[in-house]
């Protein structure tokens, strides 16, 4: 009985198979379709989406608008940090004062490079996981320009857990991360770390932080330092480095973020360059490069939640400048960016902080041009 109900079924899948030849023919008696009917046809184009790493999308940026800003710090920038973009310096005559220190595209490009080889030169390679403890501010940018050169995994964490009330975390989130590389934004902040690395035997990570070279101790070392090394033992030529960024491994991880932990110890969530290059492309729209609404974007939140370091990649792949606040909430007046451009369209907050701007700040964001009258000026949450 079987065997009959297959040989019924397949009966009927072959004529099935020859009654839509046949249907083929009589419309299409030559084998392709006519002008004629193709007209009356739906027209689709399929094309596979080309893939890009992360450093080619914030290339993007960097070729856009070289001479432009790409990060508006105001916060006051460490010491070491400002001797190391000295070298990098550009001719600013007949350009408009910036209103706070500020770094070109070409400018933190080229001093990512000094880093990138820097760190190469001290025994730092490819895929090692540098975790970051310190404010938004341009050591943090370069910082970040530099893992996406050299193709580290960077891993942003609150400095609130270098607190006494923070060191439980602290010590959970370098046990699950295990850094080869730690920031902190000096020694004495730093001490919570060296603790916690001898009690849980970690191997003893590079340890940077943004002080002054004079007040290191042995143990810590500053980024000045290290882009200095690059210049006595340079390992790799700058086109190498960008030629690797730009070929970067798509399953590499490119960056882990931690959870907030409101249901336990914060989890760890990576993220490869793959769905880190897919999300830029993919929310491309939220930040158009042709209108230059994007030319300032306000990231208020810390670069730990994840919205600001994906945000801060957006604004660089569209070639506008990244306004970081420092570590804590600043009320930003947007008159200090009105007269240039559109003024400030873009602004990333948490809704804590939204609740904490000054009233008369929120109506002054809500009066941009082309703002939303109910929330201001494109805002992400």
């Amino acid at each position: 009985m079987w065997s009959s109900l297959l040989g019924i079924s397949c009966l009927i899948l072959a004529v099935r198979r020859l009654f839509k030849k046949w249907c083929f023919v009589s419309r299409f008696p030559n084998g392709h379709v006519t002008k004629e009917k193709d007209d009356q046809m739906a027209e689709v184009e399929g094309r596979m989406w080309p893939q890009l790493s992360v450093y080619q999308h914030v290339e993007r940026g960097l070729k856009k608008n070289p001479h432009g800003p790409a990060v508006i710090c105001l916060m006051e920038p460490s010491a070491s940090i400002q001797d190391l973009i000295a070298g990098c310096s550009e001719d600013s005559e007949g350009k408009e004062k910036p209103v706070a220190f500020t770094l070109t595209y070409m400018q933190l490009h080229r001093t990512a490079l000094k880093l990138a080889n820097g760190l190469l030169a001290i025994g730092i390679q490819p895929h090692t996981r540098m975790m970051m403890l310190i404010p938004n501010g341009a050591d943090y940018a370069v910082l970040l320009w530099a893992c996406i050169l050299l193709r580290l995994t960077y891993v942003n964490i609150e400095p609130a857990c270098l607190e006494t009330s923070g060191f439980m975390e602290l010590k959970h989130r370098l046990q699950t991360i295990k850094p080869q590389i730690v920031v902190a934004p000096d020694v004495q902040s730093a001490k919570p770390i060296d603790v916690a690395i001898a009690d849980l035997r970690l191997p003893p990570p590079v340890r940077l932080c943004l002080s002054d070279p004079a007040s290191l101790s042995t143990a810590w070392t500053s980024l000045l330092a290290v882009a200095t090394v690059a210049s006595a033992h340079a390992l790799m030529d700058d086109a190498s480095l960008i030629s690797a960024a730009r070929h970067d491994d798509a399953a590499r991880i490119n960056s882990i973020m931690f959870t907030s932990g409101t249901s336990g110890m914060p989890k760890a969530c990576p993220q490869t360059v793959a769905a880190i290059s897919h999300a830029l492309h993919s929310q491309e729209w939220l930040i158009d490069p042709d209108s230059g609404v994007a030319k300032y974007a306000l990231m208020q939140p810390h670069n730990a939640r994840g919205i600001a370091p994906a945000q801060t990649l957006q604004t660089w792949q569209a070639g506008g400048a990244v306004v970081l606040t420092g570590q804590t909430f600043r009320s930003v007046d947007p008159s200090m960016f009105l007269g240039r451009d559109e003024g400030l369209v873009l602004t990333i907050w948490s809704d804590a902080q939204r609740s904490r701007c000054d009233p008369g700040h929120r109506t002054a964001w809500s009066e941009l041009p082309g703002a939303d009258t109910t929330h201001g000026p494109r805002i992400c949450h």
